[in-house]
């Protein structure tokens, strides 16, 4: 039988990919290195316990799916909304620290009009990007 699913290698890094993270920042945020994300990553090296502890505690993954069993690759939408959300936060851009702070300061009202606004340029995207 073949197997389909990605090993512990494909699934960190369809981890480090859905966070939009370079292997050195993947890698700086659980201290190891880049090259050991890349060995990691292309299953030359398998990750030790403390590795995958790392990761689980660093990202919120799930971590019977990050050895392979089933499930979903974040515990929970909240754990994978504050990952993403912290890791944007702790880049630079003072373009998405402003924004996040905008809304931070908005009234209950104010959100309908803001995800109003963000279904409209994700459907104007999708019909820049289709084929």
């Amino acid at each position: 039988m073949i197997e389909t699913r990605p090993g512990v290698g494909g699934r960190i890094k369809a981890l480090r990919n859905d966070l939009g993270l370079s292997q050195a920042d993947f890698g700086a945020k659980i201290g190891v290195s880049r090259s050991v994300i890349n060995n990691l990553e292309r299953g030359a090296v398998k990750p030790s316990g403390p590795v995958i502890m790392a990761l689980c505690t660093q990202f919120g993954t799930n971590q019977k799916w990050l050895i392979g069993d089933d499930g979903h690759m974040y515990d929970n939408e909240q754990d994978e909304l504050v990952t993403k959300i912290d890791i944007l936060l702790s880049e630079e851009d003072e373009t998405v620290r402003g924004l996040f702070q905008g809304l931070a300061k908005l009234q209950r009202d104010d959100w309908i009009i803001v995800k109003n606004m963000i279904d409209s340029l994700n459907e104007r995207s999708a019909k820049i990007t289709a084929p």
